[in-house]
């Protein structure tokens, strides 16, 4: 029996990174600066949350290559960050003041925006799926207010205590700037779920449910996040940090199971045109979505079936209608109006 390599790769992977974390932790308790970073909690909410991903990356055909690469991605950086924190409680200890300990400060300090970004870069990579289509805004959001957020972090933030690092570049505005663009990418987390409730009200069919799935999911994890970092005191933030990995669990379970549905076959749908007799059923059904300007990830979406299995049926199809094919010949445009066409010519019979 075949098995793929990610179902294993991922898995040693997560275990890896759980052991180094847990054991980072335990020395920088020791022999580090000890601070929120070095709680047990952190490598233990790590390790479940990392779990939870790794069960769901398995649960997915391997067709869906991008949620797949981002949920595996989530995993390793979901214990990656406790790994930087104890290094940064390490280097705070073992050379304080020194390049390195500013450096794990800085990586530990930003090390959970990644997570952060997540809570709407899964509902746009849903919507893409599972929508007609993605603004490029979003994306060019998050990505600007990010970096942004960084580039502020490490220069400017010093405030680094109990870590024994200092700020890169000593300008008390700085330092204001930088929390400022921080709490604006923080304020991202509602970006996934309002694109994913637009695009549910303007879906038609099964994309509605499916995308009001995701729409839900990533809202009661952005919710939660935010709430829990408003009410956290100075010494929970262990619980704040928990409940943000809760938080991501929900928007990848959700997100994931929201995928997954089967879509209903619907009564009196109209059999394939005469024309494209000798196209299977699946065949016809990927053509039609092919003709609504669907893409490959939208098309494997709408049908439950992996990318490679729609690529698989596009390429049967094209065969099968003798498309023409050259560098100016676009057989996807081709197919479209073959399907259009004939419907066109049925319709004026009828």
């Amino acid at each position: 029996m075949h098995v793929h390599p990610t179902r294993v790769r991922l898995p040693v992977g997560v275990a890896v990174l759980a052991v180094l974390a847990t054991a980072l932790t335990a020395y920088a308790r020791a022999v580090g600066t000890t601070f929120w970073g070095t709680s047990y909690v952190l490598p233990v909410a790590a390790l479940v949350c990392a779990a939870v991903m790794v069960r769901e990356h398995q649960r997915l055909d391997p067709g869906w290559v991008r949620w797949r690469r981002a949920v595996a991605a989530l995993a390793l950086g979901a214990l990656a960050w406790p790994v930087l924190l104890a290094g940064a409680s390490l280097a705070s200890g073992l050379a304080p003041g020194s390049k390195v300990a500013w450096a794990l400060a800085v990586a530990g300090g930003v090390g959970h925006l990644p997570l952060i970004a997540a809570f709407s870069l899964l509902p746009l990579l849903a919507v893409r799926y599972l929508g007609r289509g993605l603004p490029r805004w979003p994306l060019a959001v998050l990505v600007v207010l990010g970096v942004a957020a960084v580039v502020g972090f490490a220069l400017f933030f010093g405030d680094f205590s109990p870590l024994e690092a200092e700020a890169l570049v000593g300008w008390g505005p700085g330092e204001q700037i930088g929390a400022g663009l921080n709490l604006a990418f923080l304020s991202t987390v509602l970006l996934g779920p309002a694109v994913s409730l637009t695009a549910a009200v303007r879906a038609t069919g099964e994309a509605t449910r499916r995308l009001a799935a995701v729409a839900l999911a990533s809202l009661a994890g952005a919710a939660l996040v935010m709430l829990c970092g408003a009410v956290a005191t100075q010494g929970a933030a262990g619980f704040t940090v928990a409940a943000m990995y809760a938080a991501l669990v929900l928007v990848v379970v959700g997100g994931s199971r929201a995928l997954a549905l089967p879509v209903p076959e619907e009564p009196g749908q109209p059999d394939a045109p005469a024309r494209l007799g000798p196209l299977t059923t699946r065949e016809s059904e990927v053509l039609e979505l092919l003709a609504e300007g669907l893409s490959n990830a939208g098309i494997a979406a709408r049908l439950v079936i992996s990318e490679r299995t729609v690529d698989a049926h596009l390429r049967s199809v094209f065969a099968k209608l003798d498309l023409p094919e050259g560098p100016l010949e676009n057989r996807r445009v081709h197919a479209a109006l073959a399907w259009r066409g004939e419907l066109g010519e049925r319709a004026d019979a009828g």
